[in-house]
């Protein structure tokens, strides 16, 4: 007898551990339980009705819950799902739908969003604005060609009318020198 009752504590005291042992185990950082806010076939764990997760019968049952992210279950429970952030977190509970519409309009997505767009639109303008730089030191850039162009062109025409002048000149002389003059 003294064997049968100290096998059956110690069969008492092992059960316990792992009972409690698995709770811990299943716990997430960050996160706490929700009660009656499952989606049936979605709770996290077992209740006293089945030992496992995934077996709740109905939506909302108030004995049956999942984990959500810490501070968010009262939220819930008054259809406030400001505090959801992913998808995902979403998929379990009975109003999924209204969840996920939410996670899409959070501020802080929403933001995100509009930064991202925002940046896309700079972007596009810092290309517009290189272009039309571009173009700007293009044309800039023809213009001065052509100054140029028409400076030599100057120029080329001043030393002809400089050489006639100093031919000329060389002439007249020559011509004074050797008593040509008229």
């Amino acid at each position: 007898m003294y064997k049968s009752v100290t096998m059956s504590a110690l069969a008492s005291v092992l059960a316990l551990g792992l009972a409690t042992s698995g709770n811990a185990l299943a716990a997430k950082k960050g996160f706490e339980k929700c009660y009656g806010v499952a989606k049936a076939g979605m709770n996290d764990c077992g209740t006293a009705k089945h030992a496992c997760g995934g077996q709740s019968k109905k939506d909302g049952d108030p004995k049956e819950w999942v984990y959500v992210p810490r501070g968010t279950c009262e939220k819930l429970k008054k259809g406030d799902f400001s505090g959801m952030t992913k998808k995902e977190d979403c998929k379990k509970l009975v109003k999924k739908e209204d969840c996920e519409k939410a996670v899409k309009k959070d501020p802080k997505k929403k933001m995100e969003e509009k930064g991202k767009d925002m940046k896309k639109e700079l972007e596009g303008k810092k290309k517009d604005t290189e272009k039309k730089y571009d173009m700007e030191k293009k044309k800039d850039l023809e213009k001065k060609t052509k100054d140029v162009k028409e400076k030599k062109e100057e120029m080329k025409e001043k030393g002809k009318e400089n050489v006639k002048e100093k031919e000329k000149g060389m002439l007249d002389k020559i011509k004074e020198v050797f008593g040509m003059g008229e």
